[in-house]
C-alpha cells in the first residue's frame, strides 16, 4: 500500500484549501508525518503561541580534507524547551540519517511502495488531493502507534519501527563515531573526507509553537589537494611535426586546473597570445591538461613540467626533456642518389649480359 502523508499543521494554515488539486510530496514530507505521528500532538486546550525559526552563521562552509567543521544550526524563536532535532544529508539524490532519535544514524530511507526512478534520483511520487491525504493520515498514524509500542515492548531498535510503518533504513552512515551535535542543533563533523561533500538538512519540530517545524540546508564543501600529476613527453620530434604533452590528477577536489612550463617559464593557453612565443604554434586546454603542438619548431626544445592546482593546492610533475631536431634533407637525397645510382649499375650489369649472350647460352645449355 503506498503511503501519502500530508503534515496536519500545513493542512491547516490554509483556511480554504482546494482539495481537488493534486499534491506531490518528496520522500522528505512523507518522513516528517511520519516523525509527528510518533511525536504526537499537542492535546492541550487553547492557542499555540510563538513559530519555530533557524538560521545558520554559514550555510557554505568550505573546509579542507581530515579537518573539521561545524554546520551550524541556531534556533532563534521557539516556545518549545525540548524541540526535536534531526540532520539529514543529502547526496547523489539519497537522503541518509546523520542525527536522529537523540544519536548519530546515516541510515539510507526508502520506502518501499511508492520509490520510482526519476531523473537517476529516488522519491516518492503521490499524486493525491489534500481530502485523500487526510483521511490516510489517520490510518498511518495508527499503524506507528501499534509498531511503537510493539518496538518498545521488543526492545527493538529504531529501523525496526520504521520498517513495521511501511519503510526500511539502508546503509550504516559514515558519519558514525566523527561527528556530534554542539549546543542544541549545530553538528560538528571531524576527519571530513571529500565524501562528506553534500547537502545537509537540519530540521526541527517544536511541538508547543503555532509553526511547528522549521528547516535550513547547509551546503558543506571539501577541498582536497591534487596529488602529483602523471605527465607524457615525447623524447624527441623532428621539426615541423605535431607533438602532443598529457598531464592528468584524479584525487584533487574540486577538480584541478594544468599549467605547462617550459625551462621554468609558464605557457599561455594560446602562443599566439603572446609575442614571446611568436616562434611557436601550440594550444594549451588547462581542463585537461593537454599540450598540443601543431607543428614544432627548434625553439621548443627544453624541460617540461605540468602544475595541477585547485583551491586546496598544487602538485606538479617532474620534468621531462623534450628534442626537437632538424631532418638531415641533404643526406637524405644523398643517400637516395646512392641507392638510385645502385640500382642503375645492376639494370646496367643485366643488359650487358644478356647482350653478350650469356642468358642465351645457358638456355640452350639447359635444353641440351
Amino acid at each position: 500500500m503506498g503511503l501519502c502523508i500530508a503534515s496536519l499543521w500545513r493542512l491547516g494554515e490554509s483556511a480554504d484549501p482546494d482539495l481537488s488539486q493534486p499534491v506531490e510530496l518528496e520522500l522528505g514530507a512523507v518522513l516528517q508525518g511520519m516523525k509527528r505521528s510518533v511525536l504526537g500532538t499537542s492535546s492541550n486546550s487553547g492557542c499555540l503561541i510563538g513559530a519555530v525559526n533557524l538560521k545558520s552563521s554559514n550555510r557554505t562552509p568550505v573546509v579542507q580534507e581530515f579537518e573539521s567543521v561545524e554546520l551550524s544550526c541556531i534556533i532563534t524563536d521557539s516556545q518549545t524547551s525540548d524541540p526535536r532535532i534531526e540532520w539529514k544529508k543529502i547526496q547523489n539524490g539519497e537522503t541518509t540519517y546523520v542525527f536522529f532519535d537523540n544519536k548519530i544514524q546515516g541510515w539510507l530511507v526508502r520506502s518501499q511502495d511508492d520509490v520510482e526512478r526519476d531523473g537517476g534520483q529516488e522519491r516518492m511520487l503521490c499524486m493525491k488531493t489534500q481530502k485523500q491525504q487526510k483521511t490516510e493520515v489517520a490510518a498511518v498514524e495508527e499503524r506507528l502507534e501499534a509498531a511503537e509500542i510493539r518496538a518498545e515492548a521488543l526492545s527493538e531498535p529504531v529501523d525496526f519501527l520504521w520498517k513495521f510503518a511501511g519503510l526500511h533504513l539502508e546503509h550504516p552512515g559514515v558519519l558514525v563515531g566523527r561527528a556530534e551535535i554542539l549546543g542544541k542543533t549545530s553538528l560538528k563533523i571531524w576527519n571530513v573526507t571529500r565524501t562528506d561533500s553534500a547537502l545537509y538538512r537540519c530540521e526541527v519540530v517544536a511541538r508547543n509553537d503555532r509553526k511547528e517545524i522549521d528547516e535550513i540546508i547547509i551546503e558543506l564543501t571539501v577541498q582536497v589537494k591534487p596529488v602529483t600529476p602523471v605527465c607524457r613527453v615525447p623524447k624527441a620530434v623532428p621539426v615541423g611535426k605535431m607533438a602532443t604533452l598529457h598531464c592528468q590528477e584524479s584525487e584533487g577536489h574540486p577538480r584541478p586546473h594544468y599549467s605547462w612550463y617550459r625551462n621554468d617559464v609558464p605557457l599561455p593557453t594560446d602562443s599566439r597570445a603572446n609575442p614571446r612565443f611568436r616562434n611557436s604554434s601550440f594550444h594549451l586546454n588547462s581542463e585537461t591538461g593537454t599540450l598540443v603542438f601543431s607543428a614544432v619548431h627548434k625553439d621548443d626544445s627544453g624541460r617540461y613540467y605540468c602544475i595541477a592546482s585547485n583551491d586546496a593546492g598544487s602538485a606538479r610533475c617532474e620534468e621531462q626533456e623534450m628534442e626537437v631536431y632538424d631532418l638531415n634533407i641533404g643526406g637524405i637525397i644523398g643517400g637516395v642518389l646512392v641507392v638510385l645510382a645502385v640500382l642503375a649499375l645492376i639494370t646496367l650489369g643485366i643488359c650487358c649480359a644478356y647482350r653478350r649472350g650469356y642468358f642465351i647460352n645457358s638456355k640452350q645449355d639447359g635444353e641440351r
